[in-house]
């Protein structure tokens, strides 16, 4: 666009501009400008409506959202107006809009816009200071406007009238289409579905809604009539349809329903969880039979609980710890759980099989020990398992004469404990050896004495026990042997009783002539000494 053509466009609008401010204000109500929409300003409103370049569009919200082209309204109903250019024409441009709402047949205004922004305001006509809504564009070639407007009255049927001032200074009058009052029942809604719980010892609740209304075209609302009283109590488990109707004087019923719930949410009360049991397996048994009153349960609903367990009663429990365990649950899926320990114990102790007796040997000849085996001892314990062992001596030791107790011990994992006890006789039977036994004695009794004193060493004998024996003599050494010939015997005993004998001669030979007291020497004169004492 050339500068003149502008600045006459520009003239054209500003001039129109200032026509309507003048003509329109806000608090003046001119009846024919009022009805006619026109500024009366000496330009003529445009007639060949196939040549308006402007349209007038109403809209409601749709129920699914979005928009949709308004057939029908309702009282307090937003509707949408928008004025636009059919097309876009850059040679086109406008100052100003005025758009009322009417009743069908009368040139009032009804209802009220709602606007903001400075580039709107409203026109108080006819005694509506809402009801005529003014728009100013400055010239702009680019436009829509949409503005929202409702009424409280309900009116058979209304329609949108506006004039848009174009930059020619032609005054184009729009018209909407009629849009009719809907007269349709609006739905009554009612809640949706309530579920509440239970009280912990109640098999029922109260169930409290807030009632639907009965919306009218008119906006006025009565409370529906609902099968079911607002309060009710309601069985658990109980699944109840309310159902809620709106009539009118003319028969017409609108109805709603929802459902209405009382859900458990208690589990069951376990009556008698027995304490933790204790028994004792009997002797020679790895189980044991254990028994328990019956386990009770009960339930708000009033209904038996769904059982199951582990172990019953009189089920049988091996030695150690197991735990028992019952379930209990109601309709409403709410467990409860009894568990209880039961042990058993194990009071039988290992059972040896094979303890040997008493062993008896004899150590050898040169030995104060012997080597002594016997076949393994073992036991078996009712637990199944192998029991523990401890010995004071083992087969193959070396044991010394004399009584040799052996004790074989075996415990279970219990602790009970059994033994094996035997003895181990290790018999000394051989006798002391006697190192130095003397010789055969031959002694001279003195000329003047009929014995003599004979003496021999110490006699030593050992013993294979390793302690000395004991020595006896029948004579002791430095004794008188008379003359001739006398044994001697020593015996050495041990402590088993096992006896060696030394035995020798002590021979006490007379090698003294005997004394003739009284023989005289008649014998050749000659006489000894002796002759002649026994002779005088």
């Amino acid at each position: 666009m050339g500068p003149r053509r502008a600045i006459t466009s520009c003239m054209l609008l500003c001039f129109a501009s200032v026509a309507l401010q003048a003509t329109y204000s806000v608090a003046q109500d001119s009846s024919s400008q009022c009805v006619t929409l026109h500024s009366d300003n000496g330009t003529t409103p445009g007639t060949d409506q196939s040549a308006n370049p402007y349209e007038i569009t109403v809209q409601t919200e749709a129920q699914g959202g979005g928009l949709e082209t308004a057939t029908t309204y309702k009282v307090g109903q937003n509707i949408i107006v928008s004025i636009e250019l059919k097309q876009l024409n850059f040679s086109m441009s406008f100052s100003d809009v005025i758009i009322q709402a009417r009743e069908s047949g009368s040139t009032a205004p009804i209802g009220s816009f709602n606007v903001t922004g400075s580039r709107f305001v409203h026109l108080d006509c006819l005694n509506n200071p809402e009801g005529t809504v003014r728009l100013t564009q400055d010239g702009r070639t680019s436009f829509k406007s949409t503005i929202h407007w409702r009424t409280m009255s309900p009116l058979p049927s209304i329609h949108f009238i506006a004039n848009v001032l174009s930059n020619s200074g032609v005054w184009w009058a729009l018209e909407s289409n009629r849009i009719d009052l809907d007269t349709s029942l609006p739905p009554v809604v009612c809640p949706t579905d309530i579920t509440v719980s239970a009280g912990p010892s109640s098999n029922r609740s109260n169930v409290f809604w807030e009632t639907p209304t009965c919306p009218s075209p008119n906006d006025t609302s009565e409370l529906a009539e609902c099968d079911h009283v607002n309060g009710s109590f309601v069985e658990i488990l109980e699944h109840a349809e309310v159902s809620c109707e709106c009539a009118t004087a003319e028969g017409v019923s609108r109805k709603c329903s929802f459902y209405i719930s009382v859900i458990d949410v208690t589990p069951p009360v376990i009556r008698n969880c027995p304490e933790d049991i204790q028994v004792n397996a009997p002797v020679d048994t790895s189980f044991a039979e254990v028994t328990w009153p019956d386990i009770i349960a009960d339930d708000n609903s009033g209904d038996t609980p769904t059982s199951n367990n582990t172990f019953p009663d009189g089920s049988f429990f091996t030695i150690g710890n197991e735990s028992a365990t019952s379930w209990f649950w109601d309709a409403s899926g709410n467990v409860a759980i009894c568990s209880f320990a039961v042990t058993v114990f194990d009071i039988t102790p290992p059972l040896i099989v094979n303890c040997p007796s008493d062993i008896n040997v004899n150590a050898p000849a040169d030995s104060n020990i012997a080597e002594v085996t016997w076949q393994g001892v073992t036991a078996i314990d009712n637990s199944g398992a192998i029991p523990t062992t401890n010995s004071t001596s083992l087969s193959g030791d070396s044991f010394s004469i004399d009584e040799n107790l052996v004790t074989i011990t075996f415990w279970d994992t219990s602790g009970n404990v059994a033994s094996c006890t035997f003895t181990v006789n290790v018999s000394d039977v051989s006798p002391p050896v006697i190192v130095n036994c003397p010789e055969d004695t031959h002694v001279n009794a003195p000329s003047d004495n009929n014995t003599a004193m004979v003496n021999w060493y110490d006699v030593i004998a050992e013993d294979n026990s390793g302690t000395t024996p004991t020595t006896t003599s029948n004579v002791v050494s430095g004794s008188l042997f008379d003359i001739g010939e006398t044994t001697v015997t020593i015996s050495s005993s041990d402590a088993s009783g096992n006896t060696a004998t030394c035995t020798f001669t002590i021979e006490v030979v007379d090698i003294t002539p005997p004394v003739i007291m009284n023989c005289r020497d008649f014998f050749f004169g000659f006489q000894t000494p002796q002759m002649a004492a026994y002779a005088s």
